[in-house]
């Protein structure tokens, strides 16, 4: 079976798109996409919306394509199927432990995949650039974090060849 990560942010149109994408892209490139689902949500969700023309930008810099993607709402269901759950900022975790109390032990922000407690900061409405900006720090999250968050999902860290 399957170990699920859950991406959050508020919309669910910018940042964990994003993020969804990276992830996604990530996995596949380490042969682990039949491992690992991920999923993606938001705390305020615009349903059933794109992701912003921005963020789709931005990834398709990366050769990464999110243009299919629909927001959807967090609910206390996606929360209890997740093994981790990432968010963006210290709001959206809040929001999270309202929604399901129980699940906040698997709640983490994405910095602190590399030790360290900041905020993603929103894109919404500015200008691409800092669409650009907002993905180029979660690929470094990512990147850096891989190996904590192999090991948050309970998965052998792949060796190097």
């Amino acid at each position: 079976m399957p170990k699920n990560v859950l991406v959050i942010c508020t919309g669910n149109i910018c940042r964990s798109p994003m993020a969804y994408g990276l992830l996604k892209a990530r996995l596949e490139a380490e042969q682990l996409g039949d491992e690992v689902r991920v999923e993606t949500a938001g705390t305020y969700a615009l349903v059933g919306e794109p992701p912003s023309p921005g963020a789709q930008r931005a990834l398709a810099k990366r050769g990464i394509d999110i243009s299919r993607h629909r927001a959807r709402l967090v609910t206390a269901e996606m929360l209890a199927q997740a093994d981790v759950v990432l968010v963006m900022t210290e709001s959206h975790r809040r929001s999270l432990f309202h929604l399901a109390p129980g699940e906040l032990k698997k709640v983490r922000l994405v910095s602190e995949l590399v030790g360290e407690h900041r905020d993603i900061p929103d894109p919404y409405g500015k200008p691409q650039e800092a669409y650009d900006a907002v993905a180029a720090m979660l690929e470094t999250y990512i990147e850096r974090g891989w190996p904590t968050l192999l090991r948050l999902l309970d998965l052998d860290i792949p060796k190097p060849l």
